[in-house]
């Protein structure tokens, strides 16, 4: 069980992009391209087997056949964690946020509880808004390319 400030933390994790996480995570350097960006793998290394988008939000390794497009999968490709256990996901998480996870054990009053879920409501409202706009883009330039 997560309390509600783990579920907050979680949530802000969500949402961090991966042009923001790159700058948090070692090893991972941008080519000075200004979306492309493709390099060694600071896990596998070799010379161009890594490439990640900030325009798409996706990342890729060809050296290890992984991928994914989101801040917490590049976080696990590069720390080496499994995120399908907990202290891994959190590692991968306070990882993309740049800050520790917060006490589960914390107790906290009615009021922050209340202020909390209002604001975890309003964060996955925001996520789910922004994965359906960006959903919406890819469908739109495809549709473009389809017409060309």
């Amino acid at each position: 069980m997560t309390t509600n400030a783990l579920a907050e933390f979680i949530e802000r994790a969500r949402t961090v992009t991966i042009d923001e996480a790159v700058d948090r995570l070692p090893g991972v350097v941008r080519s000075g391209k200004r979306h492309e960006n493709a390099g060694p793998c600071p896990v596998c290394g070799g010379w161009d087997g890594f490439a990640f988008n900030t325009q798409k939000n996706a990342w890729n390794c060809r050296a290890a056949g992984k991928g994914g497009r989101d801040a917490i999968s590049l976080a696990e490709h590069v720390l080496s964690l499994d995120v399908r256990h907990r202290a891994g996901f959190l590692i991968a998480c306070e990882a993309v946020l740049g800050e520790a996870a917060p006490d589960p054990d914390a107790i906290e009053s009615p009021e922050e509880q209340a202020a909390r879920e209002a604001r975890i409501a309003a964060q996955k409202r925001e996520n789910e808004a922004k994965a359906a706009a960006r959903e919406k883009a890819g469908n739109d330039f495809r549709t473009r390319e389809i017409a060309k």
